[in-house]
């Protein structure tokens, strides 16, 4: 399903990044122990994932699940290829998942897929070398969306069969990297309205919303999980993983950002927060980008820290 979802700019990415001294670098440290493995049980094409791990490892690694981001309609595993061999590279066994989007992927079909996702590498982290005792979740800005709500879903009972499934399995994650979120899709009218944003800005963040709550589901709540998170007075008896966040300045959904990390602070949960001043939405995932080595050594040093790698 992976390229359909790949638009001509999103290849060119890709390409370049797969290019670029640093991104070989990270790319001749690891190795590909899965391509495409279905981790679904109705076959569907879009639920599948691929899994990297550096090659000189020992003994078993902590894991990443990775939710790529895209508005909930573009993008694919694929072009997130170089990201994931990043933090494989520095000892991770990373999960790289596709899902549902676009029409097919509206509320709650994506974290329907990211929960199915997560029971998989669950249940089978340890047959590619890693440590399911050891578990972070990274994405960004959709995929920020979907690891925010798969946290809060292993927290804190939810009705929706799928939430409960996901809490009674009692996932333990011990951090999340929530990159430039776009964290709550209600309330669209606070960025549509902003006159200080560019009308391109508005107009493509008015249809991301639309489109992730196209199905009208009554029980909805999750799909904007930094109001759920928001709403809480104090934490939900099972805790709550450590975030750290990064985002741009000149980001149009900075905002979303700014009030995780005040929640975060305000509700105790452990983590950090960096603004790289003047630097657009998603700027990390850009490897020419001068900003870009120091965005992932903070986030990667912040994995180190909590999630406690062994040396590699």
């Amino acid at each position: 399903m992976s390229l359909q979802w790949i638009n001509p700019g999103l290849r060119t990415v890709a390409a370049m990044a797969r290019q670029l001294p640093s991104c070989r670098a990270h790319a001749r440290r690891t190795e590909r122990l899965g391509r495409h493995v279905p981790y679904g049980s109705d076959g569907n094409r879009a639920q599948v994932l691929d899994i990297f791990a550096p090659k000189d490892r020992t003994e078993p690694l902590p894991v990443v699940l990775y939710i790529h981001g895209g508005g909930f309609s573009l993008a694919a595993k694929e072009t997130h290829t170089h990201v994931v061999q990043r933090i494989a590279a520095a000892g991770y066994v990373v999960f790289n998942i596709d899902y549902r989007l676009g029409a097919e992927g509206a509320f709650p079909a994506g974290l329907e897929d990211s929960c199915a996702a997560l029971h998989w590498v669950l249940d089978h982290a340890a047959d590619y070398g890693g440590d399911p005792e050891r578990l972070a979740y990274a994405g960004e800005s959709a995929g920020a969306n979907l690891i925010l709500a798969l946290s809060l879903v292993g927290a804190h009972r939810f009705p929706a069969p799928f939430a409960q499934a996901l809490y009674e399995r009692h996932p333990k994650p011990l951090a999340i990297l929530p990159a430039c979120g776009m964290l709550e899709v209600h309330r669209a009218e606070r960025f549509i309205d902003n006159e200080a944003l560019r009308p391109l800005f508005r107009k493509r963040i008015a249809a991301v919303c639309r489109g992730y709550l196209r199905n009208q589901v009554a029980d909805d709540m999750l799909a904007s999980p930094l109001a759920v998170l928001e709403g809480f007075d104090e934490l939900p008896a099972r805790g709550f993983p450590a975030i750290y966040t990064v985002c741009g300045g000149a980001d149009p959904i900075l905002d979303d950002s700014d009030r995780l990390e005040a929640a975060r602070q305000r509700l105790g949960i452990e983590g950090g927060y960096h603004v790289e001043p003047d630097q657009v939405h998603a700027y990390h995932l850009f490897p020419w980008l001068a900003a870009t080595p120091s965005a992932w050594q903070r986030q990667l040093d912040f994995l180190d820290r909590i999630v406690a790698p062994s040396g590699i």
